[in-house]
């Protein structure tokens, strides 16, 4: 998915148990979803400020589409130079197990959206 110069893809996503390692603190499940983001622009970009300032991560529920609270993920304190890439994880606590996650990537122009079916 590209906006504003910034590539996203979902590299992978997995279901965490509730109270297990990188999920400590949650009775809740949790999904860990892998972001590579690659530059596509001419100015450098942080890709852990584009990842919170661009992707939206709801769940949908039976009346409503709930934002999910990210419980951590890694910060790469690093800077993105035009064709370069990186990988970001980031884990968002979920409602349930069932109700898919929608990523919504807001930018300058229209609103993508991407669902992710959860698996167990």
């Amino acid at each position: 998915m590209l906006i504003d110069d910034v590539k996203f893809d979902v590299q992978k996503t997995k279901v965490i148990k509730p109270y297990t390692n990188g999920n400590e603190t949650s009775g809740k499940h949790a999904i860990a979803i892998l972001y590579e983001v690659t530059n596509k622009g001419s100015e450098s970009i942080d890709p852990d400020r584009i990842i919170d300032s661009t992707i939206y991560p709801y769940q949908k529920l039976k009346d409503s589409n709930d934002q999910l609270t990210e419980n951590l993920g890694d910060d790469l304190y690093k800077t993105l130079n035009k064709g370069q890439s990186a990988k970001v994880t980031r884990i968002y606590q979920l409602e349930n197990k069932k109700s898919p996650v929608l990523l919504q990537f807001r930018g300058s122009g229209d609103n993508q959206d991407l669902t992710l079916n959860i698996r167990k």
